[in-house]
C-alpha cells in the first residue's frame, strides 16, 4: 500500500484542504488520522476537544475503488481560514492493518505580522488649483482594526477642526471643515482591515494652500 499526506498552504488567513489517504489492494477500515496525538474519530464519537481549531475543518472519511482495482481510503477536511491557533500541529496518517504511517507537521506563517500599509491621497495635479475639487483620504490597512488611527491637519486632529479649544491650531473658520471628514472601517477579502478617514472638497481656495 501507499500512504499520502497532503497539506500545501500554511499561511495565516489563506485556505486549504488537509488530506490523509491510503491506497491498497483492499479497503483499509483501520486507516485513521491523528491530530496532536488525538484520533480525529473512533467511529462512535469525535475525539477532538470542543475548542480545537480543527473541528471546523469537518473531516470526513471515504473510500472508493480505483480503475486499476485497488482501493483508496481518504480522510479529508477543509480550513476556511488558518489562524495562529493552527500553528505547530502534528498530523499522523496511520494504518493499523499495515502498521504503517506518515507523519507531517505544519507551521503557520503570520503573513500579516508587521505588514501595515498607510496610504494618503490628496488632489491630483490636475485638481490642485482654485475652483477645482477632490477627495482627501488617509487610510491604514492592517491585520486588525486600528481604532487609534487618525489624521492631523496642520497639527490638529481632523475631528477637532470645529472646536475652539486651545490645543487645536484650527478654529471654526478652517476651510477644511466643509470637507466633512468621516472615519469608517471595513474588512477586505484577504481578511485584513482598512480604516479610512475621507472627505471631499467641492472647491479649493487659496485658504487650502500650504496645508
Amino acid at each position: 500500500p501507499w500512504l499520502a499526506a497532503n497539506f500545501t498552504k500554511s499561511t495565516w488567513r489563506e485556505t486549504n484542504s488537509v488530506t490523509c489517504a491510503i491506497n491498497a489492494a483492499n479497503v483499509d477500515d483501520s486507516f485513521t488520522m491523528f491530530i496532536n496525538n488525538v484520533n480525529y474519530t473512533n467511529s462512535t464519537y469525535y475525539n477532538l476537544s470542543s475548542n480545537s481549531p480543527w473541528l471546523a475543518a469537518n473531516f470526513t472519511k471515504s473510500a472508493w475503488r480505483e480503475t486499476n482495482g485497488t482501493y483508496t481510503v481518504a480522510i479529508e477536511g477543509f480550513v476556511d481560514y488558518f489562524t495562529m491557533q493552527h500553528d505547530r500541529t502534528d498530523f499522523l496518517c496511520y494504518s493499523a492493518k499495515y502498521e504503517r504511517g506518515r507523519y507531517f507537521w505544519i507551521k503557520i506563517k503570520d503573513r500579516q505580522a508587521n505588514q501595515t500599509n498607510i496610504h494618503i491621497r490628496g488632489p491630483k495635479p490636475s485638481e490642485a488649483y482654485v475652483g477645482a475639487g477632490s477627495s482627501v483620504t488617509c487610510a491604514i490597512n492592517a491585520a486588525n482594526v486600528d481604532d487609534s488611527f487618525t489624521m492631523f491637519i496642520n497639527n490638529s486632529t481632523y475631528y477637532n477642526l470645529s472646536s475652539n479649544v486651545n490645543y487645536t491650531n484650527l478654529n471654526s473658520s478652517s476651510p477644511w471643515l466643509a470637507a466633512n471628514f468621516t472615519k469608517s472601517t471595513w474588512r477586505e477579502t484577504n481578511g485584513t482591515y482598512t480604516t479610512a478617514i475621507e472627505g471631499f472638497v467641492d472647491y479649493y481656495t487659496m485658504q487650502h494652500d500650504s496645508t
